[in-house]
């Protein structure tokens, strides 16, 4: 469109002459550059494609070059755009908040159609709404992520049926419509949005200058560990970049602070302008790190957050010192608990394994050849203190060690444990392990059925919490059916008591009945003796009575 605009005659309101690119053509001021900050902004968030780079093949080679080409459009957007306006607008005409649509209007007019800008505006306005609501959830998102580590109050941890941190985004809201109401500090809405614009951007270099001292600190606490991506060059390539990134941020803060002389009336006073600024700034500050230093005394914990501790907590330091190990985080983080809960393994600060050379940093190959051929003798002899008690590959199963290295060292069976090199029970191929267990063909319909969760860690803890609980029910039944098999080994002694006592009252009854026969028996036999001595009786007294008779 500016080209059109140009062919049909118009005059460019920027002459393309030295003078007119040197920021310093009359004199060397600060103020003159103070709106150059807002370079800076427009740089700000490069740094969120690093969420992608797991994704990424080679991240070593492929990360950094998109890094420049994303740098390369960004130059070539920015500076075509800011071109096009100065030549298309008068200079009388710029303005920070409507002059790019004042220039679509310009360019509008060689087209015969000047309502062309309405369009963008309502482009504009969409764009901006999307803008706000990914600013408002992202960072709120994130925040309540890392708050349920123990950072954040209960009540500030909530989420609502979509899985946002409802509380979180309502405070950031009521946060925003307190800095708008700033603009009645400044004369006009041009003199605000600079104001704000250069607060945000102050803010956002503080966080990269936060950001790459964290990279050198970790450069020389963790100088060992593996990552998915290195800057190249060891420590002298690492505080080159630093560097420059340290230097290139401050010199932004320090552009930022300063009010722009190119627009001083929209500005105001520029006290106000720069302790309005501060304030916003020490607001915020003051927020975070008092509610960083509350979290420290309240346990806000919640047992099912989704991040893995401290590699220092793994290793069982009070605080982040400088440690040798080259022990993947990854492998580190493997089983133990959510960050804030206790440790659950803890590993040597200086523990040194064997990684393959086809290793690919920040995975965690656990059937790595070297592994397999029982070339790992840190991995297999390296004592762990855990809770004071030291424990090796002689005895107990080090806590650090995983399970399939506690197999391959033969620690839980007969196989012979503590030596530093143990032979090889296959030969180790490129091929890939595949599983013991046979896992049946499944039609295409049913595989394209399936759906791979979107958050695997925080499957993992469902998962885990399933199990847990599948675990607590199992043991439930088994203690039930221990309760059964007590109660029927009861039954059973109450049947054979029950049957013993039947029997002994059927021998009883049995006695009893013989004893009435023999005593009936015994008295019928008596009965009869009695009756024939009866009747044996009269003849003797006949015979007596006659004798005397005679007598």
């Amino acid at each position: 469109m500016t080209v059109v605009w140009l062919a049909q005659g118009n005059v460019s309101n920027v002459t393309p002459t030295p003078e007119a690119f040197n920021p310093f053509a009359s004199g060397f001021s600060l103020t003159n550059l103070a709106l150059a900050a807002g370079v800076f902004f427009s740089f700000a968030g490069i740094d969120m494609n690093a969420a992608h780079i797991k994704q990424l093949k080679n991240p070593q080679k492929e990360f950094p070059m998109s890094i420049f080409i994303a740098m390369i459009l960004t130059l070539i957007i920015f500076i075509a755009g800011t071109v096009c306006i100065a030549i298309v607008t008068p200079k009388q005409d710029m303005n920070l908040v409507y002059g790019l649509y004042q220039t679509y209007k310009i360019l509008g007019e060689c087209f015969s159609c000047p309502w062309i800008y309405v369009a963008f505006v309502w482009v504009g306005l969409g764009a901006s709404m999307a803008s706000l609501i990914t600013n408002m959830a992202g960072p709120s998102f994130m925040l309540g992520q890392a708050g349920r580590s123990g950072f954040l109050p209960k009540f500030m941890q909530n989420n609502n049926k979509h899985g946002m941190p409802s509380r979180l985004m309502y405070m950031q809201m009521g946060f925003m419509t307190v800095v708008a109401f700033l603009c009645f500090l400044i004369p006009n809405i041009e003199g605000f949005v600079i104001l704000i614009t250069q607060a945000i951007t102050i803010l956002y270099m503080m966080y990269y200058v936060l950001m790459f001292v964290s990279f050198l600190k970790l450069r020389h606490d963790q100088p060992n560990r593996p990552r998915m991506f290195k800057v190249p060059g060891g420590k002298v390539g690492a505080i080159v970049v630093a560097g420059v990134g340290l230097l290139a941020c401050i010199f932004g803060i320090v552009l930022a602070i300063i009010p722009p002389a190119q627009v001083s009336e929209e500005v105001g006073s520029p006290v106000t302008y720069v302790v309005v600024i501060l304030a916003i700034i020490a607001v915020t500050f003051a927020i975070c790190i008092g509610m960083y230093l509350t979290s420290k005394k309240h346990n806000w914990v919640d047992p099912s957050n989704v991040f893995a501790p401290f590699t220092w907590q793994i290793e069982g330091l009070k605080k982040p010192e400088r440690v040798l190990s080259n022990v993947p985080s990854e492998m580190m983080s493997e089983g133990q608990n959510p960050m804030g809960m206790p440790i659950k393994k803890l590993w040597d600060p200086n523990e040194q394994i064997v990684i393959p050379a086809k290793h690919t940093p920040g995975t965690h190959e656990p059937t790595s050849p070297a592994i397999e051929a029982g070339d790992d003798p840190a991995a297999l002899n390296h004592p762990v203190t855990t809770n004071g008690v030291a424990t090796g590959a002689l005895g107990a199963v080090p806590m650090s060690m995983p399970a399939f290295i506690a197999k391959k060292a033969g620690i839980g069976t007969s196989a012979t444990v503590g030596l530093k090199k143990a032979k090889p029970e296959k030969t180790v191929s490129d091929e890939p392990v595949q599983p013991d267990i046979e896992v049946p063909a499944a039609t295409a319909a049913a595989v394209e059925a399936v759906k791979v969760p979107v958050d695997v860690t925080a499957d993992a803890a469902q998962a885990a919490k399933k199990a847990q609980e599948a675990q607590t029910a199992s043991e439930a039944a088994e203690k039930q059916a221990h309760d059964y098999a007590v109660e029927a080994e009861a039954y059973r002694e109450q049947v054979e008591a029950d049957s013993a006592l039947d029997a002994a009252k059927r021998r009883v009854k049995e006695t009893t009945a013989a004893a009435e026969a023999a005593a009936a028996q015994a008295e019928g036999k008596a009965s009869g003796t009695e009756a024939e001595a009866a009747k044996s009786a009269p003849k003797d007294a006949s015979k007596k009575d006659s004798s005397d008779s005679t007598k």
